[in-house]
């Protein structure tokens, strides 16, 4: 059996039985082939494969602490890690719960809320955790004669209002008195105080020839006010419509009364209703009153005032 060679390094494999003035000299080859990738150290040849140095240690630096021997040694970080780097440039341990968030140089972590807050961006500055407002269906306080008061609800700092002033009424004939005037608004309030409310009448209709249908009255609250419709005369001459004022949202004047036909139709205040053909009369709160021909007319609908306020 002749001599064979390894697969890798292709060192001698002398023949079993037939090497005996020679296997020394193939097993002395072997070595210096084996010993040729190495240098002092002994360290493998970086062309080899190897690292070239004898102990491949990490280097500490200055915020950088190496411990254990090679080459179960451990990297220990004593100062920050730039962000660039992968880092957060801080020292910032964070706790269960909190959320990052940048400076502007670092990241940081919020506090950790509790069950069922949102948190909230303070800007540049750091986030902070609060618990949500929840806002409910608007709630609405509706008056719709004489003087009442309103007192304002525990939590509630703003309202909206809305006024609408009494319809005038109509004298005898063919003629429609004027609708109420409208007023819409927001205010700031006061929790416990009170806020007096007054609803204008309608005005009442002529019952006989010669009377004139009387204005509706004003209907009042707080800075809003919405005057009444005016009632038509007795000499046959259709009302002006009431008008609003006060309000930081709407300020309207109710229409005029009117003629179809034979029969006066009454004005209407806004966002109250529409007038009603059949009768005359006009719909809805602060509508006016109507006649038809030797028929008494008839009084004006009284206003009516709104408070919206919503409740966390």
């Amino acid at each position: 059996m002749a001599d064979t060679t390894t697969t890798n390094l292709a060192l001698t494999k002398p023949e079993v039985g037939a090497s005996t003035d020679t296997w020394g000299t193939k097993i002395n080859t072997d070595l210096d082939t084996i010993d040729a990738l190495f240098d002092t150290g002994p360290v493998l040849k970086k062309t080899k494969g190897g690292t070239g140095t004898a102990s491949p240690a990490l280097v500490a630096g200055a915020n950088i602490g190496i411990t254990n021997a090679w080459p179960n040694q451990t990297i220990a970080f004593s100062g920050t890690l730039p962000v660039a780097s992968g880092g957060t440039n801080a020292t910032a341990t964070p706790t269960a719960g909190a959320v990052a968030y940048g400076t502007g140089s670092a990241y940081a972590f919020s506090a950790s809320g509790t069950a069922g807050q949102v948190l909230t961006s303070n800007g540049s500055s750091a986030p902070s955790w609060g618990t949500p407002t929840v806002v409910s269906q608007p709630n609405c306080t509706v008056y719709t004669s004489g003087t009442n008061t309103f007192t304002v609800p525990t939590g509630i700092t703003k309202v909206m209002v809305e006024v609408w002033g009494g319809g005038g009424g109509a004298a005898i004939g063919q003629f429609g008195a004027g609708g109420g005037g409208y007023s819409k608004g927001i205010l700031s309030v006061t929790p416990g105080n009170t806020i007096t409310a007054t609803v204008g009448a309608g005005g009442t209709g002529g019952q006989a020839y010669g009377n004139d249908g009387a204005a509706g009255g004003t209907s009042t609250f707080s800075s809003l006010s919405a005057t009444g419709g005016a009632g038509t005369t007795a000499s046959f001459g259709s009302g002006n419509g009431g008008t609003g004022s006060g309000g930081s949202i709407l300020n309207l004047r109710g229409s005029k009364g009117n003629t179809v036909g034979t029969t006066g139709v009454g004005g209407v205040a806004p966002y109250s209703g529409a007038y009603t053909l059949e009768t005359g009369q006009g719909s809805g709160p602060g509508g006016g009153g109507y006649a038809s021909g030797n028929v008494s007319g008839t009084s004006g609908s009284a206003g009516q005032i709104n408070v919206w306020y919503w409740t966390a």
